[in-house]
């Protein structure tokens, strides 16, 4: 299903993020982080290119499932990438579809 496809580079079990709903229409963004262990965490929305459009999110956070909606700037739709880094070393690539 769109949004489930995963271009991780670096995996940890039980690190996950889901975006709900994808494709997105309008300009909200929501997804949950899966977060084993506290540590410091950057959510980007890249461009097909992967290219950084839009910080989403940049802390440390605790471990747990982690709900966050966030606005967006005004996009073209089209397909974008959610790249979550976690502990500045696992990281997980979803594709958006954005309407």
């Amino acid at each position: 299903s769109l949004g489930m496809e995963a271009l991780n580079l670096n995996t940890y079990k039980d690190f996950d993020v889901v975006i709900s709903p994808n494709p997105i229409s309008g300009n909200k963004i929501s997804y949950t982080l899966k977060i084993p262990e506290n540590g410091s965490v950057s959510v980007v929305l890249m461009d097909q290119l992967g290219r950084n459009i839009y910080k989403l999110s940049e802390g440390k956070l605790q471990k747990g499932n982690i709900n966050i909606s966030k606005s967006l700037p005004t996009l073209t739709s089209g397909m974008y990438f959610l790249r979550t880094i976690w502990k500045d070393q696992y990281n997980i690539t979803r594709k958006v579809i954005i309407l």
